[in-house]
């Protein structure tokens, strides 16, 4: 099969004029998105966050792992909204707690009590973080290793998703990292899982995923059955793939097909950019600043097409998300930059192959390392979670920009 490879073309970064052939009207958007802080003062080195309504009152909450950095340790703090501007903040587990330096969170209910529990990709194994009856008690989650997700070949864990992926038991775990450069999927021991024990690792890809980097969970043949699309900055050929889930995926072969070969593709997302009923693939190459988008054909065993989504000449692209910005139908794709840091978001014009238009979202005062969705101010529309790096330890924070759309 040959792998069709992303077709280059150049912006500079610069916004289009009004009255551009084949900008909509009302675009570029110059609108700033209002700025709030969630915490600067949680801890350092933010990595990864989520959005959830943890305690169950009807407000969306954040929950955030933390690297820290030199003698500051790696922590999980959740800020519990209370309004808009204002946020609790409780770091998890008993104090003195040692925690793994997180690079992935997401929030799930994983042992059937109706509560959100957390899972985090570390560089020591999957964390399993289960929430107590009441979530505002730090120091009543319990947190577990899952067994089969430590040891030297298999950390440090890059990328992590819950999904029932086989239908049985309870939410499965699937990750991406390790020194050997994995794909796996660790299957739930029972709906009432209380602890790291008892689960089965089953590796979709156990060697060739050199930099095994982001995953995402999409049916994409129409089967019924999820299946997996991986990224790997380090492979030569076939960074980006999808593994097709067989019928029996704890004892057949996951079958891979390319989907491209964008240089260091390392985040990823997914979603229907053309709008024609398949969800495409977008990437980011940081070194390269690019992102670069994957057509799914009719049938997604064949080559997909590539394209430039946008080309920077200034600023290095690490994180993005699609959503539907403005609420038009067309999905927009937001994505953050280091050196300098900062928020755009990006919409097609007249031709969706052609490099999409730059909206302003926010220039920071610091890199933005990570990216969350959700309605925080529950208007309808996605607001931005953004984590920043700043010059000092100090400067570190997590905020929430408002969608003024």
């Amino acid at each position: 099969m040959i792998l069709t490879t992303l077709l280059l073309a150049s912006s500079g970064m610069e916004c289009p004029t009004g009255g551009t052939p084949g900008v909509p009207a009302g675009f570029p958007r110059t609108t700033p998105w209002m700025q709030r802080t969630i915490s600067g003062t949680a801890g350092v080195t933010p990595a990864a966050a989520t959005t959830a309504d943890i305690d169950g009152d009807g407000l969306l909450d954040v929950a955030v792992a933390y690297a820290g950095f030199d003698t500051t340790p790696a922590n999980i703090v959740i800020f519990f909204q209370t309004d808009i501007d204002t946020f609790q903040t409780v770091q998890l587990f008993t104090t003195g707690a040692s925690v793994p330096a997180g690079t992935d969170i997401v929030a799930a209910d994983m042992n059937a009590d109706t509560r959100l529990d957390l899972v985090l990709s570390t560089d020591e194994g999957i964390l399993y973080a289960v929430a107590p009856l009441n979530p505002r008690l730090g120091g009543d989650w319990a947190g577990f290793i899952i067994n089969e997700s430590e040891g030297a070949d298999l950390t440090p864990w890059r990328d992590v998703a819950v999904t029932n992926l086989d239908g049985a038991a309870g939410p499965d775990i699937i990750a991406t990292g390790g020194a050997m450069g994995r794909v796996s999927w660790f299957i739930s021991p029972a709906a009432n899982v209380s602890d790291g024990n008892g689960w089965t690792r089953i590796d979709i890809d156990a060697t060739d995923r050199d930099g095994a980097e982001s995953i995402g969970l999409v049916n994409l043949n129409n089967d019924l059955r999820n299946d997996v699309v991986s990224s790997a900055t380090s492979e030569s050929t076939e960074r980006i793939v999808w593994y097709q889930q067989p019928v029996n995926p704890a004892t057949e072969v996951w079958q891979r097909f390319p989907i491209g070969n964008l240089q260091a593709a390392s985040a990823l997302a997914l979603g229907d950019l053309n709008v024609d009923g398949r969800t495409d693939v977008v990437a980011v190459n940081t070194p390269g600043g690019q992102l670069g988008w994957y057509v799914q054909p009719e049938d997604p065993t064949t080559a997909w097409d590539g394209f430039v989504l946008a080309d920077y000449t200034s600023a290095r692209p690490l994180e993005l998300a699609i959503t539907d910005v403005d609420t038009n139908g067309q999905p927009d794709v937001i994505a953050t930059t280091e050196t300098p840091g900062a928020l755009r978001w990006f919409t097609p014009g007249a031709n969706v192959t052609d490099l999409w238009i730059e909206n302003n979202l926010a220039n920071t005062n610091g890199d933005v390392v990570g990216l969350a969705l959700g309605d925080v101010d529950a208007d309808g529309d996605q607001d931005v979670i953004a984590l920043l790096i700043g010059a000092t330890a100090q400067d570190d924070a997590v905020i929430w920009l408002q969608n003024p759309e």
